[in-house]
């Protein structure tokens, strides 16, 4: 199922159903800087909340906290930048949040939560707004649309691009800079709150309690931030310097991930915009052997720098 808000939908956003189209209001003049930016930037937050999308009570113990969910419920917190923990049925999640963070959802059960990305676009639009069409299984019912599914212990905000969080809707309309004709924004929601925002849109209110599968997982498409996996390690290059600015990339990296303070973060962080640039003016002098090389373009993976929570 495709969601757009317009009278006049064009063909190519149709799929399989009724579409329905967002608006989009464009903002006159660039120099209205304060509303560009709420439209374009991502948001600066400290807030999570965590979430219980399951039928049964649960508690869970944050930073020492105890915290009753009921079912189908969420609870919002404030997190400070550095070390977190909560704990729920006998295990621990030990967490950083960086300075970097725009929120995110603690998600103790590791229950799928579902990511729409909505497509908000002007009427003479030119842009092909194109999210990737997949389908989700929610208990035994079949919804298809730009949807994925996300069962993170701790679901990060920044990394899932999500704009809109579990108690916030989609807006009818957005503004966006009179150079743009468009945008793609991402919610997230729990599976039951997804149901209830599907067909109140569609018009087919109760159609899933007629024909679900009490007890059926929710199934679909899972995100991926973790990028292609790196098989055979760091090459070795013959090209001079450039081993060298490689390593320099990956402590840094590393170094991110055991800083505590704010401070020490954007510090690492300034340092490594630095040796970034470096590593790709190296790279851009690579000699041809090297090219040939397993992994050469790219030989790592970064797990800390552009986070805004990095999972212990």
């Amino acid at each position: 199922m495709y969601f757009l808000k317009d009278k006049k939908i064009p063909k190519k956003y149709k799929y399989k159903g009724e579409s329905i189209m967002k608006k989009v209001i464009l903002t006159a003049m660039i120099v209205v800087l304060s509303v560009f930016l709420s439209a374009c930037s991502p948001k600066n937050n400290s807030s999570f909340f965590i979430s219980n999308p399951t039928d049964n009570t649960i508690t869970v113990k944050l930073d020492g906290k105890d915290y009753n969910l009921a079912p189908n419920s969420f609870e919002k917190v404030k997190l400070d930048v550095g070390n977190h923990s909560y704990e729920y049925n006998g295990s621990k999640t030990d967490f950083l949040v960086t300075v970097e963070n725009e929120g995110g959802v603690i998600n103790p059960t590791e229950t799928a939560h579902i990511l729409f990305h909505m497509v908000y676009e002007t009427k003479d639009s030119k842009t092909n707004f194109s999210p990737r069409i997949n389908s989700l299984l929610i208990e035994d019912v079949v919804y298809e649309g730009p949807v994925n599914i996300v069962k993170s212990k701790i679901i990060d905000n920044k990394m899932e691009r999500v704009r809109y969080e579990l108690d916030e809707p989609f807006p009818e309309q957005i503004r966006v800079s009179s150079g743009s004709d468009g945008n793609i924004h991402t919610k997230i929601f729990m599976p039951k709150d997804f149901i209830n925002f599907y067909e109140e849109e569609t018009g087919t209110k109760g159609n899933h309690e007629t024909v679900k599968t009490v007890g059926a997982k929710t199934e679909g498409v899972e995100t991926n931030n973790e990028g292609p996996e790196i098989v055979g390690g760091i090459p070795d290059y013959k090209t001079p310097g450039l081993n060298e600015k490689v390593q320099k990339v990956i402590e840094l990296d590393n170094a991110y991930a055991n800083a505590t303070t704010a401070s020490e973060q954007k510090k690492i962080n300034s340092q490594f915009k630095k040796a970034w640039k470096e590593y790709v003016q190296g790279s851009m002098k690579m000699i041809e052997e090297d090219k040939a090389l397993p992994n050469a373009h790219y030989p790592f993976q970064l797990k800390s720098i552009g986070r805004g929570v990095i999972i212990r």
